[in-house]
């Protein structure tokens, strides 16, 4: 997105992150990697790529009518943090 979008270009994208570093165990799950828990990023990570790649963060928005489905999913998400946030970046 940042070679594509000229200085003042905005971002807007929803993605599902962490609160805390999930273990391997998690990450290596296939049942929560289907679940967009495996594969989740720590929030403030997230963020920082973001901004790395030439972008400054407007907005931060939870998404709290995200839920996850299935049993392990719950529990492992609240156990970690696991969430959808919106995200608002503009080029520099």
């Amino acid at each position: 997105a940042a070679r594509v979008l000229k200085p003042g270009g905005r971002l807007a994208i929803s993605d599902i992150v962490s609160e805390s570093t999930l273990p391997e165990s998690i990450k290596c799950n296939a049942s929560l990697w289907a679940a967009c828990i495996g594969g989740a990023m720590q929030e403030e990570a997230y963020l920082e790529l973001i901004s790395a790649a030439g972008f400054r963060i407007e907005a931060v928005q939870d998404n709290p009518q995200y839920q996850f489905l299935s049993k392990s999913a719950v529990g492992t998400g609240q156990r970690y943090g696991v969430k959808s946030i919106s995200v608002l970046a503009v080029k520099v």
